[in-house]
């Protein structure tokens, strides 16, 4: 059974890494998997959007984390699993 959280509590357990955006420098992103086409497609997924879509779409935990990624969202294009930190984990 998922647990749904608030995206505060979403957003402390997100494993967060820097990467670059289009000549703008090093933002905040978070690793994300999504399946698509059969197969299982890898992206950084910027914070600040991850925030808004927790907020728009709803965000829980994904039960046993998939390769590190343990929080779900479900959004119109369907399922994506999100990065966390194994130190944060438990929400």
């Amino acid at each position: 059974m998922s647990k749904k959280l608030e995206v505060e509590e979403a957003m402390q357990m997100l494993e967060v890494t820097p990467d670059y955006n289009s000549g703008g420098g090093p933002t905040d992103c978070v690793h994300t998997f999504r399946i698509g086409g059969g197969m299982c497609l890898g992206a950084h997924w910027p914070l600040e959007s991850a925030r808004r879509d927790f907020e728009k779409y709803g965000v829980e935990v994904a039960g046993e984390p998939l390769v590190g990624h343990g929080l779900l969202m479900v959004d119109d294009s369907g399922p994506v699993v999100f990065a966390t930190n194994p130190s944060k984990e438990g929400g």
